[in-house]
């Protein structure tokens, strides 16, 4: 194989910048050094766990961030423009949904690439949730419907099948 890349198991070697070349050179750091005494495809499967999960952090961070911006966005004119024309209301929100683009775009593509597009479309909805609830009863001053509670376990029952393996 090239470059001295060799097959593991679904994963390959070099995948992280391993090859057999430098796959004994150590730095210190036991997240991006190789054990010798354990399996090299245990080792990547290991590598590769830790960096969805960065990946998944990082992306339900970027999301939160875009949901709290378009929320806004999409909300806020309400209570603070409302005496103001239309296209003075629409010209704000998308001033803020352009930042908000800055930031959705790369967590969504960040996200893309380890989750499908269905399993990305539920968890910002479930995001959206999370951020518009306490956005809406305590910016907005919304109260509480007694069939919120539901609604929220609906949405956390599609998350769950969606994230089915």
């Amino acid at each position: 194989m090239p470059n001295g890349v060799m097959e593991a198991g679904n994963f390959r070697a070099g995948d992280f910048g391993e090859t057999a070349d430098n796959v004994n050179q150590t730095t210190g750091n036991p997240d991006t050094d190789f054990d010798l005494a354990r399996p090299v495809g245990l080792q990547i499967r290991r590598k590769r766990i830790n960096a969805l999960q960065m990946i998944g952090f990082k992306t339900i961070e970027l999301l939160t961030l875009t949901n709290v911006f378009v929320t806004f966005a999409w909300y806020a004119h309400l209570r603070d423009l409302p005496e103001k024309p239309w296209i003075i209301a629409a010209l704000v929100t998308w001033c803020i949904a352009f930042f908000e683009s800055l930031i959705q775009l790369p967590a969504s593509r960040t996200a893309f690439q380890v989750i499908g597009l269905a399993q990305l479309k539920i968890l910002q909805e479930v995001i959206t949730l999370g951020v518009f609830v306490p956005i809406a009863v305590f910016l907005m001053k919304e109260e509480i419907k007694q069939y919120y509670p539901s609604a929220a376990v609906c949405t956390a029952g599609t998350a769950q099948f969606i994230f089915r393996k």
